[in-house]
């Protein structure tokens, strides 16, 4: 028993010495972020912190609704009276429940979200480094395909997006999917469900990008034996255990999303072009050294994985192919090519036909999709899973020198397309904090708006609702202001209501939506005074009273 006592402690701390040393990488990689943890959140490539703000929103109202048994969940306070606001964006609940634990732990809510992300970094290495292993890639091969996983560029350009970040549940759908090839068990099936659901509850796109390649998984991986009774029973009750661990969030979702689709217009101008797999981020040391990178053209998007990558991933599938891995090799290139071609959306046309009308039409949710570029992330993941095998074909080759070959070409690639010092954003304390919001707290019941309503509708333009919405938790009203991923019909027509305002048919709108305070910066009050009498001010806001 103490000898079993000892493995244990062992394992563990093997476990821990290999996600430490991920984690390790992921503060540097995003240095100065750890040396302001408290204070800053980081933008990636965002021009400003619009979507960081509203992911930390997103993640505080997770921690809120588990503290209160998730009875509101889907009515978050913002677009009043829209019922289901919630539903409008990423969800994240599994997510939200890792900040909750972090943020019980550290008691500021800005360490937390970014204690969130480098942990989540750090588990990109750690479930890559389990996938090898699956694949009985050596030890110190594994180690170093992790440290791939961790340094993807299109993590690095994504940071501002949190849920864009977090790809170890995909690693892990695939640790489980191998497992169930290799023993049908129910244990295994059972994973498959639990790792699909855990994808879809950090990142609903993954899990839809996901849902579409287990499908390719299950033809590619087919065997006669999978029509045995146990396997069915097994695969099955996997399969029914994961929808209904998602169920709660999928369904609420698909419900209030139905009414709500993308333009084609709109997915066009989000999708990738081939020469965007030849761009990496003008940030990154590799941009202005590899010869046959593109500085100009395509969509704007940078989608290059990396030389170091896809050298590594050119060797591990000739590696893998040879040495009798053949379905999981194929599975890797289907994969990635599926990836890289709809990734293209309406661009990509063969003959006339475009495939992603296919998806965009049949498929449930790639009507709601607004950027098919992103899965150019999953391109990125399938190289990773042939990584493996060619470090550790290197790792084995001339002895020492196929080990600091190894070595140098990780070390490259990690070079190349890291990004430093990594831009942050100063997290908005004294505003969210202010006095007003105190004020507010204190005051009876009632919906608040934000006044004047900005016209444009670019990112930028909501940073300041993003704002106001973090205060919004603050003090408790609910906020007829909001930014989400898709903008519910009856805030738009309040907003065009609201952009006439101050009248009294203005007014008049505002009260019948039950709106009861108004807040308007200091600098904006207007003709506000003639319509509404003052009820708080101080050197930051006026408040009105609406009667």
């Amino acid at each position: 028993m103490m000898k079993n006592l000892a493995l244990d402690r062992k394992s563990i701390l093997k476990v821990l010495g290999i996600l430490g040393f991920y984690f390790a990488i992921a503060i540097t990689l995003t240095w100065p972020l750890a040396a302001h943890i408290n204070t800053h959140l980081p933008l990636g490539t965002e021009s400003v912190a619009t979507v960081p703000l509203f992911n930390l929103w997103t993640l505080q109202w997770n921690a809120a609704q588990l503290l209160s048994g998730y009875q509101n969940y889907w009515e978050a306070p913002i677009f009043f009276p829209y019922a289901g606001s919630f539903a409008l964006s990423e969800a994240m609940p599994f997510t939200g429940l890792m900040f909750s634990v972090l943020y019980g732990l550290v008691n500021n809510a800005v360490a937390a979200y970014n204690l969130t992300l480098l942990l989540g970094l750090a588990l990109n290495g750690y479930a890559a480094y389990l996938l090898s292993r699956q694949l009985s890639v050596t030890q110190p091969a594994a180690v170093l395909t992790g440290v791939l996983a961790v340094s993807l560029p299109f993590v690095w350009r994504e940071l501002g997006v949190l849920q864009l970040t977090i790809l170890w549940p995909l690693f892990l759908t695939f640790v489980m999917l191998l497992r169930f090839k290799k023993q049908r068990s129910l244990s295994n099936a059972l994973g498959i469900g639990v790792m699909m659901a855990v994808t879809i509850f950090t990142s609903s796109q993954y899990g839809l990008f996901l849902s579409l390649f287990l499908i390719l998984a299950g033809v590619v991986f087919f065997q006669r034996d999978y029509f045995s009774r146990k396997t069915i029973l097994n695969l099955g009750a996997g399969i029914v255990f994961g929808a209904l661990l998602i169920f709660p969030i999928v369904v609420q979702q698909r419900h209030i999303l139905s009414d709500y689709t993308r333009s084609k217009s709109t997915i066009t101008n989000l999708s990738a072009e081939p020469i965007d797999y030849l761009r990496l981020d003008r940030r990154s040391w590799g941009e202005a050294v590899m010869p046959w990178l593109q500085s100009e053209g395509g969509s704007g998007q940078r989608l290059y994985p990396g030389t170091g990558l896809l050298v590594l991933a050119s060797l591990g599938a000739m590696a893998g192919w040879k040495h009798g891995n053949r379905k999981w090799v194929m599975f890797c290139l289907l994969g990635a090519g599926i990836a890289f071609g709809l990734s293209m959306g309406f661009n990509l046309t063969i003959w006339g036909w475009e495939p992603y009308e296919l998806l965009y039409s049949y498929y449930p949710g790639f009507m709601q999709l607004r950027s098919p570029f992103r899965l150019g992330g999953m391109v990125q993941v399938f190289l990773v899973g042939l990584a493996g095998f060619g470090i550790a074909w290197l790792w084995s080759w001339k002895g020492k020198w196929g080990a600091a070959i190894s070595m140098f070409i990780i070390l490259f690639s990690v070079a190349e397309v890291s990004a430093l010092p990594a831009r942050l954003a100063e997290y908005p304390n004294e505003q969210v904090g202010a006095e007003w919001v105190d004020w507010l707290a204190d005051q009876p019941e009632g919906a608040v708006m934000h006044l004047p309503i900005s016209k444009s509708t670019k990112v930028a333009a909501f940073e300041e609702t993003v704002i106001q919405m973090l205060q919004g938790l603050q003090h408790g009203h609910p906020l007829a202001n909001g930014y989400s991923g898709f903008s519910p019909r009856s805030y738009q027509q309040l907003k065009r209501e609201a952009l006439l305002f101050p009248n009294e048919y203005s007014l008049r709108i505002l009260a019948e939506a039950g709106i009861l305070y108004v807040v308007v910066a200091r600098d904006e009050p207007g003709a506000y005074t003639q319509f509404l009498l003052p009820i708080y001010s101080d050197e930051d806001v006026f408040i009105f009273g609406v009667e």
